[in-house]
């Protein structure tokens, strides 16, 4: 194998791929599959890192020592510097509970485990709860530790046990092996299979493969070079262009990224004889962009994470300053930290694992441990801060401070459910409501009882399968026949049921609900919905209960509830948006909305409660009301916003109960 040279194109190629990514996290629509761009590097890394090692093998060169000494120099300080100073600013605008799954997150992330624990705590790449976390970015990070873990040993077995001459083609195997179980993995455990390296293992060794092909392979004449370059750019740039989050990946849509970094690869292996797009991809400012590549790639996603958690309007001005300071931090960091560990300040093996590795792990295992012991270092938000941070987090009734709550206000949910007046039953939208249904019961002088398991809304007959965690809740069934047993012994005469109806039936909904046979498709799982939802009415009727159905509350995607919290707090004007229009309220809820008009008239003697009519004016949805902040996320409201609507909606009505 031939010395391994610099090549400017393949820097100007890690250009295209940073800049792809930061230009669809900050929201740039015409980019909708920017994302490739991490599956450019994935690529480019397996490439350089197997020609390095393949490279020290044939000449009795290899050492693990060596190898990961040139890693931990080249990942390590400045990916510990960008953890540090996210956790320093995250400090004064994140709340507790989220400040210490950001603690956890950064010491995965350190360790190289972060894909594992994104993985387990939201609901997909794509889901809310991903926008606004600030390391996320690191589980792309992970996917290459854990890569660089298993392939050296890999590599040097393979080296040891097969002749050289089956390597190329061995390795063309694996990966294409490893390609088949992405495009399984993609279809069949979609969320894992985007943050876990088994499906994302083929783009790594695509790259690997062509380490050992390049070298032998004869100067290409200079017109199919710039075919080849062409064609590698189109499929990465069209890609991004038509590539959209709702569809499969990896699987085969990576591959095609794949393929189109490999023929850049190539059209550029020859200096005297590049394509036309590796002579673009190797001008002065490419070039640049891409030798800070990885700098960018660490500066930009904590920087758009914390404006996400703000709920911070991402407009022109605001897209603006986050690509500015992400460059300014990623060149101060290049030249000052990159730079000056991997050329000046060069230690041994034994003072590198001291100073990066076993410190650091001493050091994030205290910060984890005085997170959770400090409960997230809740006394940053002291009451100094004002009242309004307890009411966003407040969540039960013991949460409802004085101003809030005064002493005739009586916790009526204080019973067993077989003692209660009435039940409220479903998943987290009726847990939420108990501070609604406080007030109603304090006026009513009844008790109640809740029960309520996330992500379960109450519905006999069915099961259900929960995409986001790819796996049948065999548990549903049989929570929701224990509720049905307590609703058939209980004494009281009323149950009141919610649910976060809108999400379960959209067609895009990754809950399906199915009985034995049936296939996971949205329409039946909505079919399977409402047979079953007809079924639950019905079983609670013949019970002779009064049945009450809450509709469900406005949901405003991202949760925009501490953004005003958190302008007044630090005193500076973020631009809060604080409600969004009742039109796009209507066409979000469209589905439900048209279904519950359908129930009300098939079942007249069952009440419902309109939340949307309590938070919704003529125009506008709005996440406070008399200045009282409803929500404790994008969809939840928190104890004392729904005692606020339960006091609004016993001005306008009658009491229920």
């Amino acid at each position: 194998m031939k010395n391994l040279s610099y090549r400017k194109d393949i820097s100007g190629l890690r250009a295209i791929a940073v800049l792809l990514v930061i230009f669809f996290h900050i929201g740039i629509e015409e980019i909708p599959g920017g994302f490739i761009g991490v599956d450019v590097f994935f690529v480019l890394s397996g490439f350089l890192i197997t020609s390095i090692i393949y490279r020290d093998l044939l000449n009795d060169k290899f050492t693990y020592h060596e190898f990961y000494l040139r890693r931990i120099r080249r990942i390590v300080p400045v990916l510990l510097f960008v953890i540090i100073l996210t956790c320093i600013a995250a400090w004064f605008v994140m709340f507790p509970e989220d400040y210490i799954r950001l603690t956890q997150s950064a010491g995965l992330s350190f360790l190289s485990l972060s894909n594992f624990y994104f993985n387990n705590i939201t609901d997909g790449y794509w889901g809310v709860k991903a926008e606004s976390i600030p390391l996320l970015h690191t589980w792309s990070l992970s996917v290459e530790e854990q890569f660089y873990i298993i392939w050296p040993a890999t590599m040097l077995l393979m080296f040891k046990v097969i002749p050289q001459k089956h390597h190329q083609l061995l390795l063309l195997g694996v990966t294409s092996a490893l390609f088949v179980l992405s495009e399984f993995l993609a279809i069949t455990h979609s969320n894992s299979a985007y943050y876990l390296l088994p499906a994302r293992a083929f783009e790594l060794a695509s790259g690997a493969t062509l380490a050992l092909f390049l070298p032998k392979m004869k100067k290409i004449n200079l017109f199919l070079n710039h075919g080849l370059s062409l064609l590698g750019l189109s499929g990465i740039i069209l890609t991004s262009l038509f590539l959209s989050k709702a569809d499969v990946f990896p699987g085969i849509n990576a591959a095609i990224v794949c393929l189109s970094t490999v023929c850049l690869l190539i059209s550029g292996k020859d200096n005297d004889n590049q394509g036309i797009i590796n002579y673009i991809l190797s001008t002065r400012l490419l070039v640049f962009i891409g030798l800070i590549s990885y700098s960018l790639y660490l500066w930009h996603w904590p920087i758009i994470g914390l404006i996400n958690y703000m709920a911070i309007d991402k407009s022109m001005t605001v897209k603006f300053f986050i690509i500015l300071l992400s460059f300014s931090l990623s060149i101060l960091s290049y030249y000052f930290i990159e730079q000056k560990f991997r050329l000046v300040l060069i230690y041994n093996f034994k003072k590198t694992a001291v100073l990066f590795l076993a410190i650091p792990f001493v050091a994030f295992a205290i910060f984890i441990l005085l997170s959770r012991y400090s409960e997230g270092f809740k006394s940053r938000f002291t009451p100094s801060d004002g009242n309004l941070t307890q009411v966003l987090l407040s969540k039960k009734y013991n949460d409802c401070h004085n101003d809030y709550c005064i002493d005739t206000f009586l916790n009526k949910f204080d019973n067993p459910p077989l003692d209660a007046d009435f039940l409220l039953v479903g998943d987290s939208h009726a847990e939420s409501l108990e501070g609604f249904m406080n007030v109603l019961a304090n006026q009513s002088m009844k008790n109640g009882s809740l029960i309520s398991n996330g992500g379960t809304p109450f519905l006999i007959g069915v099961q259900k399968y929960d995409i986001t965690r790819e796996a049948v809740k065999k548990s549903f069934s049989i929570k929701n026949q224990k509720t049905l047993n307590i609703i058939t012994e209980f004494q009281g005469d009323t149950v009141i049921i919610a649910g976060r109806y809108s999400r379960y039936l959209r067609e895009e909904s990754k809950d399906f609900f199915y009985k034995e046979g049936d296939s996971l498709d949205s329409k039946t799982s909505i079919a399977n919905f409402k047979s079953s939802f007809d079924e639950t009415i019905e079983s609670i009727l013949h019970l002779d209960k009064k049945l009450i159905i809450v509709k469900d509350t406005p949901d405003f995607g991202v949760d925009r509830s501490r953004c005003p919290i958190l302008s007044d707090r630090m005193g500076i004007d973020f631009n809060c948006v604080e409600s969004i229009t009742l039109s796009n309220v209507v066409e979000q809820q469209e589905t439900v909305l048209n279904y519950f008009e359908e129930v009300e008239k098939k079942y007249p003697e069952v009440i419902f409660l309109d939340m949307k009519s309590l938070i919704c004016d003529e125009y506008l949805c709005h996440i406070n009301v008399d200045k009282t902040p409803l929500y404790r996320d994008s969809n939840h409201l928190n104890y004392i916003g729904a005692k606020k609507l339960g006091e609004i909606y016993l001005q306008r009505n009658t009491n229920p109960l």
